[in-house]
C-alpha cells in the first residue's frame, strides 16, 4: 500500500452522508499514516458529516498507530465533520490505557449501530432536522 489511492479499496465507503472506515486487523505505522491521508481526502471529497472508524478487527496496536487514529479524529474536526470510534476489543482497550494513550473527548460506541445512532443525533444537533435528512438517514 504505496499510496493513498490504495486506502480507496479497502472498503471505505459513504452510509447516508457518513463515512464508514474499517481498520485492518494489524494497525502498523505505515498503514496508519495511510489511512490518515486516505480519510481526510475522503470526508473533504464527499462532505461526509461524520466518520465511524470500525476498529473491530483491530488485535494490536502500539502507542504510535493508536495516537495516528486520535489525531485523525482531531483533524477530521477540523475540516467540520464528527467521528466515533466503534467497536474497541476488551484486550485493545487494555493495552491503549497500558501503554498511557487517551482519546481525550473522541466518542466511541461498542455496535456500529450506536455509532450509526450516534453520528445521526449528532448531525440533527448540528445542523438540524431538515439538513440532516438530506446527507443522512435519520
Amino acid at each position: 500500500m504505496e499510496d493513498v489511492e490504495n486506502f480507496s479499496a479497502l472498503g471505505m465507503h459513504t452510509v447516508g452522508g457518513f463515512l464508514v472506515v474499517p481498520v485492518n486487523a494489524e494497525l502498523d505505522d505505515h498503514y496508519a499514516v495511510g489511512l490518515q491521508k486516505a480519510v481526510l481526502r475522503k470526508v473533504n471529497e464527499t462532505a461526509a458529516k461524520g466518520v465511524l472508524f470500525d476498529v473491530s478487527v483491530l488485535r494490536i496496536v502500539d502507542a504510535y498507530s493508536f495516537s495516528v487514529l486520535t489525531n485523525t479524529a482531531k483533524m477530521v474536526a477540523m475540516l467540520g465533520a464528527d467521528m466515533v470510534f466503534v467497536g474497541f476489543q476488551p484486550g485493545v482497550a487494555s493495552a491503549a490505557v497500558d501503554l498511557g494513550c487517551d482519546l481525550g473527548n473522541i466518542p466511541t460506541a461498542i455496535s456500529m449501530d450506536d455509532g450509526f445512532a450516534f453520528l445521526r443525533n449528532r448531525a440533527v444537533q448540528r445542523f438540524g432536522p431538515e439538513e440532516s435528512k438530506s446527507g443522512a438517514v435519520l
